[in-house]
């Protein structure tokens, strides 16, 4: 597996959030997973997720929002297996 700070914030349940989690599993990429209850968001979240949403993926100082782009980001940051 590749080493990577990822850290994929996901809310149980949400199948876009569960895409993206099956992009990186299928890759072999490591990651960190922060579930959010979006019911009760914790204080703060719209500081991470200006959206209030989930996915939202963070590598090295960057964020992502949306499950599509965040899936392009790994296709493109993680080439292999495609």
């Amino acid at each position: 597996m590749e080493m990577s700070s990822l850290e994929i914030f996901s809310s149980e349940g949400c199948p876009f959030a569960q895409r993206s989690r099956m992009v990186l599993i299928e890759k072999g990429v490591e990651f960190s997973l922060t579930e959010i209850n979006l019911g009760k968001k914790p204080e703060g979240w719209e500081k991470i997720s200006p959206y209030g949403k989930v996915p939202l993926l963070r590598n090295d100082g960057v964020t992502i929002y949306e499950s599509a782009i965040i899936n392009e980001y790994l296709d493109e940051t993680f080439p292999d297996p495609p």
